[in-house]
């Protein structure tokens, strides 16, 4: 354990920061098995078969739709729960399609913040996570919206 120290990460889910201690740096190490990229509740949750629940807002801060989270994949919805698309989420990398399976853009996800990108790659959408919501800016620093976990 000496040569361990405590590291902070930030869960890939719900975006909370959590304590990966010594401990559970050699339990991970001796099994193979690299860092873990959700919080001890999102894993709960993924074992469980839980779907994560994030509710989608407008500028206005009107709910405008939810997203479900199992696995490497979410699927949105609008209010009256319409299939409007969904994610499939790969490490630090997410690509995103319309509910007819066309590809919309690929979000990159560093730390607490992420870049949305088009298929041409040009930048459209910034999001910043924070523990419990993110919130979403236009390539000009527009407020466009915020999601909750």
């Amino acid at each position: 354990l000496d040569n361990f120290s405590e590291e902070t990460l930030i869960c890939s889910w719900c975006h909370t920061v959590f304590n990966f201690t010594p401990y559970q740096q050699v339990v991970y190490r001796r099994k193979g098995w690299t860092e873990p990229s959700r919080c001890p509740d999102c894993r709960q949750k993924a074992r469980e078969g839980e779907p994560f629940k994030v509710e989608i807002y407008n500028a206005r801060g009107e709910i405008v739709g939810y997203a479900y989270r199992r696995g490497n994949r979410t699927d949105r919805y609008d209010l009256a729960m319409n299939p409007i698309g969904h994610t499939y989420h790969h490490g630090n990398r997410s690509e995103h399609f319309e509910a007819s399976g066309r590809k919309k853009g690929t979000t990159l996800h560093r730390g607490n913040q992420s870049e949305y990108r088009n298929l041409k790659g040009e930048l459209v959408w910034r999001s910043y996570h924070y523990k419990g919501y993110s919130e979403h800016y236009g390539v000009n620093g527009e407020f466009i919206g915020r999601s909750r976990y």
